[in-house]
């Protein structure tokens, strides 16, 4: 692809962040042509993730599909809009645990905010339901909770500060 054309389909800049699917916050670092493997070669957006600074990731510039997981901080009041939004949706409880673990991997790898919200209103009603009836919840729940909290936390905290489990539970209770 000739700059040019990368030009009309760049939508991020160097220097702004980005959600990058379960990566979480990257940095812009560069948009470079490259070819991996004797491929041909391709404008790339370079991301440095936050939470792994010494990672890189390449998307490809003109790859609508990856480049759509890439996705803007969102705002304080954004959050709230998203979290009144999603309050009451659950996910279609899946009974058998390890079709469910599968669906809360692929949700979680793909780390799209929206359905990681749902999950987590999902597996933390369950989570609830279990202990209230004196039931301990498996580790295929309890994972998908604490990996939902974490990208969920490291998302939102830009906009709103959250430290910890406990303050992000606490903001989507308001």
């Amino acid at each position: 692809m000739n700059n040019a054309n990368a030009d009309t389909k760049r939508r991020y800049e160097i220097g702004s962040y980005v959600i990058y699917r379960a990566e979480g916050i990257c940095d812009i670092v560069d948009i470079r042509c490259e070819s991996f493997a004797g491929g041909e070669k391709a404008d790339y957006y370079i991301l440095s993730p936050r939470n792994d600074p010494n990672s890189i990731v390449y998307v490809p510039v003109d790859n609508e599909r990856l480049t759509s997981m890439m996705r803007p901080l969102l705002s304080e009041k954004e959050i709230r809009e998203l979290i009144a939004e999603l309050r009451d949706k659950r996910l279609e409880w899946i009974d058998d645990s390890r079709a469910r673990n599968t669906k809360f991997k692929d949700i979680l790898s793909e780390g799209d905010r929206r359905e990681v919200l749902v999950l987590l209103n999902t597996v933390r009603e369950r989570i609830a339901m279990n202990e209230a009836n004196g039931k301990r919840s498996g580790t295929t729940d309890t994972g998908a909770f604490s990996r939902a909290c974490k990208l969920l936390r490291d998302e939102f905290s830009p906009a709103i500060p959250l430290r910890t489990d406990e303050q992000l539970l606490a903001l989507l209770d308001e």
